[in-house]
């Protein structure tokens, strides 16, 4: 898919994607519920063409970033390195400036769809660190609790959670989780 800004001329970049391949799904201007078309589209990869990116094509992408993610390569007129790390933290994969190469499109494309796999997957990972971290504060919490009302240790605390787990065929964490909102009601 491919996004025009500011009604510049995208005839070239237009050219050099199909001269390397790429099928060109749909095309539409920075305004056109860009977002909406991207949903119903599902694009493997967004071009961006525009002179400089503003903050409405900015917030597109930021948009794209949180409800779609996609791999967007950005080719832009002007790129000062404040520009481009905007563009970058907004969640471009790649920003081109200037001079569209038909010999370069292909490579530009690769870079940016790897890129875009690796921080999917270390932001994969890190959600994964922040739910076992959650669940470890949530186990403790629970063990803190059954050590005070049932005059438990620690290790009979969670042998217990380890024992109601078994018990129910669910893990620990939610185990402690459940006791937790239980305690809360509980008061």
């Amino acid at each position: 898919m491919l996004i025009n800004s500011e009604n510049i001329d995208s005839a070239p970049i237009e050219a050099a994607l199909q001269e390397n391949g790429f099928l060109l799904a749909e095309k539409l201007e920075c305004g056109e519920n860009a977002n909406l078309r991207i949903e119903e589209c599902s694009p493997d990869i967004i071009v961006i063409n525009t002179s400089s990116p503003s903050g409405d094509t900015l917030d597109i992408v930021r948009t794209i970033n949180q409800n779609i993610p996609r791999p967007i390569v950005m080719f832009s007129e002007h790129g000062d390195s404040v520009t481009i790390e905007k563009a970058t933290k907004a969640g471009v994969s790649a920003y081109v400036l200037n001079d569209i190469r038909s010999h370069r499109i292909k490579s530009v494309m690769d870079a940016a769809v790897a890129r875009f796999k690796e921080l999917q997957r270390l932001k994969e990972e890190l959600s994964e660190t922040r739910l076992k971290l959650d669940e470890r504060k949530n186990i403790d919490r629970a063990k803190g609790l059954l050590m005070r009302k049932r005059r438990l240790d620690e290790n009979e605390a969670y042998r217990l959670l380890q024992k109601m787990a078994m018990k129910q065929n669910k893990r620990i964490g939610e185990i402690a989780k459940n006791i937790l909102a239980m305690a809360d009601l509980i008061g």
